[in-house]
Parts: structure tokens; sequence; C-alpha cells
């Protein structure tokens, strides 16, 4: 799935280990994925994500310097460092005969050394744990009149030589640049929403590398029960659980599709009439099920009940920190489950119900359209196939195309 590829060993189990981190930190094997308030980098001249090593970008390698000392400790802030930065895991895939991740009780009386397997990656534990490193670092001090220890002046060139990177050209990357970058924009983007501490208001700072967030307030006197719980979620990473739906009849032959009241645009910025599968986020205490259902009548007015949705697949989606949960709803048409309403919450701009057929021939040519888009019927696009929604909407053709082959052979017999 695009944006789920698991392209690291994200090693979780060392982020609290200050030894590990501090030789990966410097290691001439790491690379770091820059982001700049928010967003990562394009490097057009390679037509990927840019990363780099120290060595490749003096910018990043004398900011990682100022800042590594602060990294897990209250000295560590945004506000303070100008930046955010979290270890994402160990890239394996150069390194030979290495060693499965081992349980935490180990790493911690672990011993580190850069030593054992060269240039082109940390070794760790004794040879347990070997890869390249990867950090993502977020670049965000608000202007040179703040305080911040890195200034937008240390990044001018960075900023200069590369431009955000949009959705549009996001998915034309591939799966491994394009997870590691999910994965990055996820933490990055909760690191810098998650500042106070919601049990006692004083600020937060990230420890363990930047994936966990720990109250600052040293006062035993103030209750605070994010400080001293022994496990309270606000302290983790964000991610939002959403439906995505693609419905049918009980035959397939039909799928209903839907056009938000969003406006798309295309990379000239012509617009797109887009149309794709319903989706919304899940609600406290309910199902998949439940969610779905409810989201099909809210946004179509179509009754689906839950009985009739079946989980699919999944896929993290990193716009800003969601969990896209894939399902098929079955419509038994009646004359009235069918019928389309878009008065409930007033959130589509039309919702159709196409013929399976039609989507088939335009998801089988599919590989012909270039970007995000893929056309459909007369002007329609649909997304392509680094959604889910495409997926979906795949997985309704071929079981159309499953029970017209049955229905096929049987009728040669």
């Amino acid at each position: 799935m695009f944006f789920g590829e698991a392209a690291l060993n994200r090693v979780s189990f060392l982020r609290s280990n200050r030894d590990f981190i501090k030789i990966a930190l410097s290691h001439e094997s790491t690379t770091f994925i820059p982001f700049i308030n928010g967003e990562g980098l394009l490097d057009a001249a390679n037509h990927d994500l840019y990363m780099c090593s120290l060595k490749q970008d003096a910018e990043i390698g004398s900011i990682v310097e100022k800042v590594a000392e602060a990294i897990d400790t209250p000295m560590g802030r945004c506000e303070i460092t100008g930046v955010n930065l979290t270890f994402l895991g160990l890239d394996e895939s150069n390194v030979t005969n290495s060693a499965s991740p081992m349980p935490s009780s180990s790493a911690a009386a672990a011993s580190a050394s850069s030593s054992g397997c060269g240039s082109n990656c940390v070794e760790f534990c004794k040879g347990k744990y070997r890869g390249a490193p990867y950090f993502a670092i977020d670049l965000r001090s608000a202007s040179s009149n703040s305080k911040t220890v890195v200034q937008p002046s240390d990044y001018i060139n960075l900023s200069k030589r590369f431009k955000p990177i949009s959705l549009l050209e996001m998915i034309t990357l591939n799966n491994k640049s394009a997870s590691l970058y999910s994965q990055a924009k996820m933490y990055l983007d909760w690191s810098s929403k998650f500042k106070f501490c919601p049990g006692c208001g004083s600020p937060m700072y990230a420890i363990e590398a930047g994936t966990k967030m720990a109250c600052s307030n040293k006062d035993k006197s103030i209750v605070c029960n994010v400080r001293d719980s022994r496990l309270n979620n606000v302290c983790f990473p964000r991610t939002d659980p959403s439906v995505i739906i693609a419905i049918a009849n009980s035959d397939y032959s039909k799928t209903c599709l839907v056009r938000t009241k969003r406006h798309m645009k295309d990379r000239n910025n012509n617009p797109i009439k887009m149309y794709s599968t319903i989706a919304g986020f899940l609600e406290p205490s309910e199902t998949v099920e439940t969610a779905c259902s409810r989201e099909i009548w809210e946004e179509s007015g179509i009754k689906c009940p839950q009985e009739n949705i079946k989980i699919i697949n999944t896929q993290p989606w990193p716009y800003p920190a969601s969990m896209m949960i894939g399902c098929v709803g079955i419509v038994d048409f009646n004359g009235s489950n069918e019928n389309i309403d878009l008065d409930n919450d007033k959130e589509l701009l039309d919702a159709k119900w196409f013929n399976t057929k039609d989507l088939i021939h335009a998801i089988d040519s599919s590989h012909q359209c270039k970007g995000f888009f893929v056309d459909f019927i007369d002007d329609i696009k649909i997304p392509n196939d680094s959604t889910i929604a495409f997926q979906l909407m795949n997985h309704i053709c071929n079981k159309y195309k499953a029970i017209n082959s049955n229905s096929n052979s049987t009728a040669l017999l």
C-alpha cells in the first residue's frame, strides 16, 4: 500500500538509548530527511524526496551539531532550538546477515560501537542491530528576530534549492520515499502541535528521539495526571482512524461514487471533476462497521446496514495523520435503500451510481494516465492507484469479474 511500506526497522526500543542516538546522529551512514515549516522538500533533479547525509549537506550538518546535545531534554523544545527532530529507524537493505531485533531489556544494557560494519551502517549491541540510521528534521525558526538556536539564515541555501513537495508530486515518487515521508510527516506534525501539557499546562518536550512527549513540570506539589501517570496516551503520537468505503450493489454491477465540494485542480491549475469513495472519521465508541454505515447514510442518504460492511485493507495517510480503514459496503437494492439524498449533512456536491463495467475500463487503462488523476467517463476523473480509494474500487471490479466469470463458465457447462 502506498505510504505504508515497511522501509525501515524502527527498532523502537532503541529510541530511549542515548548512546545509540548519539552515535546515530553523527555517523556518516545516517540519512536526514529535512522538512521546512512542516513540509518535505522535492529534489526535482532526481525526482525524489530530498534526503542527505551530514557530509552531503553542510547546512544540515551544522544544524544537527548545534542541537544534538539538547535532544531529549527540555532545552530541545522547538521554541528554543528552532527544530523538531525524530528518529525513524534503521535501513537494513544494504546490511548482510542483519540480526533480528531483541527485546528492550537486552537493548537497555547495550554498549555502542560504530566500527563493526564499516562506514555504510551503524553497529550496536555487539552487532545485534545494524543498519543506516534515518532521522527527520523539521526546521521551524519563526523569523530572524526569534531567539532560537537555529535561525532561517542557517538553512537559507536549502530553502532556495528545494521547494516544498505537494501531494500531486508526492504520489509520483517510489513507495519507499513516500513511506519515509509519511512516517516523518506524522511524527513532525504531531510534535509541532502538542506543545503544552493537558494535565498542568506546562511546556511539553520531546523524548525518546522525538517519538514521545514528556511534561517539563518538576514541581511535585502540582498534580499532573500526565507527568504522574504510568501511561497516558497524550504522550504518544496521534493517529486519527478514518473509514473509507466503496459502495456496490449485491452483484457488484453498480458502484456509487461521490464528488466532494472541495475544488480539485491538476498541476496546471485546471479544475478537475473527480469522483471517489465516501470517507469520514471514526467517532468515539464506534465500531468500524457502524462508522461506515453512518457515513454512507449521512453523506449520500444510501442505506447500508453495518452487517453489509467488510474491511478490505488499510493505508496510512499523512495529511496530516490518518489511518484509512478501507471497507466495502453492499447495498441491497429494493427501491429505497439505493436512493441518493444529499440533504443530510450537505458535504457532497454529487453522488451517482455508475456501471462497474465503465469503472473496470478506467482501472484497466489507468497505467496510461500520468499523475494523480485517472480518466473515467466523459470529463470525470478518479484517483490513481496510490490511494486506497482506487484499491477499493478495484476490489469491486475484481468481484464483478469473478462473478461474471463463474456465470460464463457455468453457462458453458
